[in-house]
């Protein structure tokens, strides 16, 4: 799990150097050798440690076989949760900081919050593009057809002029 964390790591590090949009995600929990949770442990309470300024969730993903015997998602979600709170360890990682529904609403909260951020640039260069394709229309003249086929012919016509 970490070799593979690593690698994952170095890849967002590239993309994301200062790591202000990385939100880490250690996933298969129950996999980790007994003796070495505190790998885990110490990445969820260190983050920046990692250049990861949001934070690490760590999700028990369900397993084949609970996918081969058509384990309903909310079952698969209790046993997620039940193991969370009794794992020795992993009971340690704050709740915020654990579960795939901690995870959906962190990435909810940084969807909410980057559309903010983009919408005014968004409105603007919007506002922007209308303001150029009104002039260019004010070119054409006002008598731009109404219907389809007479647009084509009006197109070409103002095209060969």
């Amino acid at each position: 799990m970490l070799f593979r964390s690593t690698k994952a790591l170095k890849l967002a590090n590239q993309v994301d150097p200062h790591g202000i949009r990385t939100l880490g995600v250690l996933t298969k929990p129950d996999l980790v050798d007994p003796g070495t949770e505190q790998e885990v442990l110490n990445m969820v309470a260190n983050p920046s440690r990692y250049r990861v300024k949001k934070c690490f969730t760590v999700v028990k993903m369900r397993g084949q076989a609970a996918i081969d015997s058509k384990t309903p998602l909310n079952d698969s979600l209790q046993d997620e949760a039940r193991f969370f709170e009794e794992h020795i360890s992993y009971k340690r990682v704050p709740k915020a900081n654990r579960t795939i529904q901690s995870l959906s609403s962190s990435l909810t909260t940084e969807l909410v919050q980057r559309i903010k951020e983009v919408l005014p640039s968004l409105k603007e260069e919007t506002h922007v593009k209308l303001k150029e394709n009104e002039q260019m229309l004010a070119k054409l003249g006002n008598n731009i057809p109404k219907e389809i086929r007479e647009r084509q012919h009006f197109l070409t016509d103002t095209l060969n002029q």
